[in-house]
């Protein structure tokens, strides 16, 4: 039977930042570890209101991954980009607010439907994983 999770690893990289070309690397780095088919699922679209001039980083970088993978993993790449960018199209635009308040009642339920990230995504598996080790560590050693 064919499993997506057993085959493919999802590299969703930040690329509205200069550490998301990092992020990326890492993610393509535990993929090749893992003898697994790399997928980029690429975010174009920035929404952090902080940053004035809504740069993409790292395009050289994804464009050369890119032409490595063989032809399935480029096609789904592209549907994920696809879809992702239209995720991010609707939030951008509130659409997606407007349809969390008329079907959830605003309980931020709608990202489990029209998710803003697909697959790897450093900052939310490992920072919490490791702020987390970090603080039991430091009990543990106080407790000793």
């Amino acid at each position: 039977m064919f499993s997506f999770k057993k085959n493919f690893f999802v590299v969703c990289p930040r690329t509205h930042s200069f550490g998301g070309v990092f992020d990326m690397y890492i993610g393509i780095k535990f993929a090749t570890a893992q003898k697994k088919k790399i997928i980029l699922a690429i975010p174009f679209i920035n929404l952090h209101s902080k940053h004035k001039i809504k740069k993409i980083y790292g395009l050289y970088l994804v464009f050369y991954i890119f032409k490595k993978l063989d032809l399935l993993s480029k096609i789904i790449s592209i549907f994920l980009t696809f879809i992702l960018n239209i995720n991010l199209l609707l939030k951008k635009y509130k659409i997606l607010t407007i349809l969390d308040i008329i079907f959830f009642k605003n309980k931020q339920k709608i990202h489990k439907y029209f998710p803003l990230n697909f697959g790897f995504y450093f900052q939310r598996i490992f920072f919490n994983d490791y702020y987390k080790n970090q603080k039991y560590f430091t009990q543990k050693d106080y407790l000793n």
